[in-house]
This record gives structure tokens, sequence and C-alpha cells, in this order.
């Protein structure tokens, strides 16, 4: 059977897929907990998207030369080690796609029941988040050809839903007062409340790197991996950008705070209660593009480990549409015990933590990489080492205030890890057995 593979506007719709949903329709209400600004909000959004932009630069450079299935698991360990890179692995399946899903589901359920009660109903929520984590993963065991045609149109949808919130700016009760500039915004640019908000941002903007996973199934990778991440990366820094300032430039600042629900509070301020809730609906729609591409990226992760490890062949194993079928399977039973077991907020300190410490390691690894010789990347980053280096500090950054705040989420990183190391042992022995 030949593989199908995907084109560059469906290569850069999953990278917008992956970023666009829960992080950006349900951040807001926590950063203003802390941040009173609307520019510090802004300001936020922009170093977020500058940020990921070098992470994508730096990713595209690697992608290049590393043309295979599997994002950090196959780039740690062509660069340091295969433990590192197992663990690497396993984390990406945990922490980057599993726990993302679970938490867009849970967004998508939040969503979903606001839009009919304008207020929590837990029960609904929950059973609402299993059933579309079970129709997505029916359509992802349907192969790629399905599975990219079905991310390709529901990623228009999103984009089109985004555009819709644009209407805010022309509102008559609009708040414009509160873009109005004081001292006190460099104050809290340079706060622990500004990196402890940037881990939000940062985890709004996990996913840049989506198309690195599937690099293999991508037609001509060397060139098309770079337009998709770094074009994707940017178009959603534009319509975060603008979509932020959307939600604060038409709702009462007391109306956001603490909420999950922004994107609906938002929409009924915009378009009235009942066209606000339909639009929320829309916004619930839209997660599932969200989720969908988690899981076509996702399970490749997972089946490439399978093919270089035999204890755990059986995530290679496809059905007749060539999908990864128990890899599928797998990723979204562990998706659904964390959206039973687990709570947004810490589900989302627990990503961006995690995530953050891999991404960094690397970024290292292309230092490590332009030692080589005879290294001919088809992309470079461009000004090189800049926006590596501002990606490695800049995380470290985050890392060094969040890990201060949020201990329990970094404790829990840490013992992912740490687990993921000791189940790399565990399958050398039975390998070497």
């Amino acid at each position: 059977m030949s593989l199908h593979k995907i084109d560059k506007w469906t290569a850069i719709a999953l990278v917008v897929a992956n970023m666009v949903g829960t992080g950006v329709f349900t951040s807001l209400g926590f950063q203003l907990l802390e941040i009173q600004s609307a520019w510090t909000i802004i300001f936020l959004w922009i170093l977020g998207g500058i940020i990921a932009l070098c992470g994508a630069f730096t990713y595209a450079e690697i992608g290049s030369y590393i043309i295979k299935n599997g994002g950090e698991y196959q780039y740690l360990s062509s660069f340091f080690h295969p433990m590192m890179g197992f663990v690497a692995g396993v984390v990406s399946v945990v922490v980057g796609f599993a726990a993302p899903i679970a938490a867009a589901c849970v967004a998508f359920g939040k969503y979903f029941s606001y839009a009919f009660f304008s207020e929590n109903q837990k029960e609904l929520e929950k059973f609402m988040a299993i059933l579309v984590l079970s129709g997505i993963t029916g359509i992802h065991l349907l192969g790629l050809k399905v599975g990219g045609l079905f991310q390709k149109y529901v990623t228009l949808i999103k984009i089109v839903v985004m555009l819709l919130f644009l209407m805010a700016f022309f509102l008559p009760n609009a708040n414009p007062e509160i873009f109005r500039w004081e001292k006190r915004i460099v104050d809290e640019v340079f706060s622990s409340a500004f990196a402890v908000s940037l881990i939000y941002v940062s985890y709004a903007y996990s996913g840049w790197n989506a198309a690195a996973y599937i690099s293999a199934e991508i037609k001509n990778p060397e060139k098309i991996l770079s337009k998709a991440l770094i074009g994707g990366t940017f178009l959603v820094m534009m319509m975060y950008v603008l979509l932020n300032s959307c939600f604060l430039y038409s709702t009462p600042v007391e109306a956001l705070k603490g909420n999950v629900e922004v994107g609906i509070i938002s929409a009924q301020y915009i378009f009235g209660k009942s066209l606000g809730s339909l639009i929320g609906l829309l916004i619930a729609g839209l997660l599932v593009s969200t989720i969908s591409s988690m899981m076509m990226a996702s399970p490749r992760v997972l089946a490439s480990m399978g093919e270089d490890f035999k204890v755990i062949s059986v995530f290679n194993k496809r059905n007749k549409f060539h999908s990864p079928y128990i890899s599928v399977l797998t990723i979204a039973v562990i998706s659904m015990v964390m959206i039973v077991s687990s709570t947004f907020q810490w589900l989302i300190n627990y990503i961006g933590i995690t995530l953050i410490i891999f991404t960094l390691l690397t970024s290292v690894g292309l230092f490590v990489l332009r030692k080589k010789e005879n290294y001919s990347p088809v992309f470079k980053v461009p000004f090189y080492p800049l926006p590596s280096l501002v990606f490695i500090f800049m995380n470290l950054w985050i890392l060094v205030y969040v890990g201060k705040q949020e201990v329990s989420a970094l404790i829990i990183s840490v013992v992912t890890i740490g687990v993921s190391g000791i189940l790399y042992g565990f399958i050398k022995y039975l390998e070497r057995r």
C-alpha cells in the first residue's frame, strides 16, 4: 500500500490547529487575576509569539536535516543519547499530546455547557469531553488521508470564527479605556506575575513544532517543513494579538477575570447573549480542530518509538488504512484518564513546565549539530545563533519563575521524566534478554 503524504497547506493547518484552541480561549481570565493593564497583556502575547517563532526557526533547521517522524524523540536521540530521546518520546506522548488533548476536550465540554446553561455543569462537561475524544479517535483510525482532509477544513472554520471577533472593534459600547497607557505597565512586565502568566501564553503557543512530529509523512519535507513551522507560527501570532485585543476591548475585565470560558463571555458582549451563545458553540466546535491535530501527530511519535524498540513494537502496528491504531487508542485512553482525574489549571501548568524542558534541550542540540562535519541542512536559521539563544534564555526565565510558583506541577514533571528514564532502562534490559 502506498503511503499517503500531506501537502504544504495541510502541514500549515496542522501547526495552526495544534496552537489555536484551548490556550487562547481559556488563559486570559487567569492572566487578569494578577495583571490589570491591556498593554501588558498584549505584550505578553507578542513576546510569546516571538519566543515561539525563535523555536520554529530552530526546529526548521533541525527538521530539514533529520527527516523522521517523532520530533524530540528523534532529535535528542541523534544529538545526545537514545535514552534522552526515549524520555522525550514518552513525555511527548503523555505531556505534549495526551494531556493537551485532555485539556482541549475539557475546554470543549465547558464551552458546550456554558452555551446552554451559562454556568458550570460538571457532569455534562465531562460527558461531552469524552464524547468528542471518542469521535475524533474514530476519525483518525481511518488513516492520514481522511484525518488530513478533516484537519484542513475544520482549521479553515477555526480561522473564520476568529475573524468574527474582529467585529468587537466596531462596538459602540466597547471598553477603550483599558488601553490607556499607565506607568505601572513597566512594573508589571518585570513582575513575577508576568513570568507566571507567560506560562499560559507559552501553553497557548505550544504546537508550533507540530509538523516536526510527522515530517516523514510530508511531501518534500526538506523545504515544506520550514514553511509550515514558521508560516503557521507567524499566522497564529497575528491571530492571538488581535483576538486578545478583541476580548479586552469588548468585555469588562471583571467579567473575564478567573473564568475559563473567556471566548463565549466576550462573544455575548459582542453579539448579544443568544448569538454569543451560538458563537460559543462554534468555539467548542473549533476546539475539535485542536484535538484532531494532536490526535494526528501524537500516534506517529509512539509508532516511531515502536519501530526502534522491539519490546514496544506493537505501537507501530498499522490497520488497513495505514493508521498506527494501537498508538491512537493508547493516547485516547491516557487522555480519557486525565479528563476524569485532573483539574484544568493544574494540567496547563504541568504541560507548560514539562514541554519547556524538552524544547530547551532540543534547541541546545542545534549547537551540537552545527559542529558536525559535512553538516548541510536545506534550511538554516537566519542570524544564527540569536533566535536559538533567545528561545533558550526566555524559556529558562519562565521555567525558574513558574517552578517557584507551581511546585507541585514541577515535582510531577520531574517524576514523569524520572519514570520515563527507568522505563527506558527496563526496556533495554528486556531487549538484552
